[in-house]
């Protein structure tokens, strides 16, 4: 007896009403190949998730009055897709990003403080 097994970790999981068909190829083993199997896990792939590539930096020019409230949206990131979120690379004390791309004031900017960047 075989069980096949597959489904895939999209969101919604996609259906298919047509079976699927599978192929088996059945491979014979000496007895020293069949001593050394024993009794091994199943095999299951994973996709492994990759990170994308990095935007270019997004440069925009902020007088300080735009710092002035704490927790206030500056500007707000594009995405290009709906189930793209953000993070800041680097900490800062300045700015935050949130997961829906949301860039807001973390704390009051001084500019003689913040530097050139």
């Amino acid at each position: 007896e075989l069980t096949v097994e597959a489904h895939d970790l999209r969101t919604p999981t996609r259906v298919s009403h047509t079976p699927a068909q599978v192929w088996l190829q059945l491979n014979t083993y000496d007895e020293d190949e069949l001593q050394g199997l024993g009794d091994e896990t199943p095999h299951r792939i994973s996709k492994r998730r990759v990170t994308r590539a990095v935007r270019p930096t997004k440069r925009i020019e902020f007088t300080e009055a735009d710092g002035e409230q704490e927790g206030r949206i500056v500007f707000q990131l594009e995405k290009e897709t709906e189930r793209e979120t953000f993070k800041i690379r680097d900490e800062n004390p300045w700015v935050t990003v949130e997961p829906n791309g949301a860039v807001r004031v973390k704390k009051k900017w001084d500019y003689e403080e913040l530097g050139p960047e």
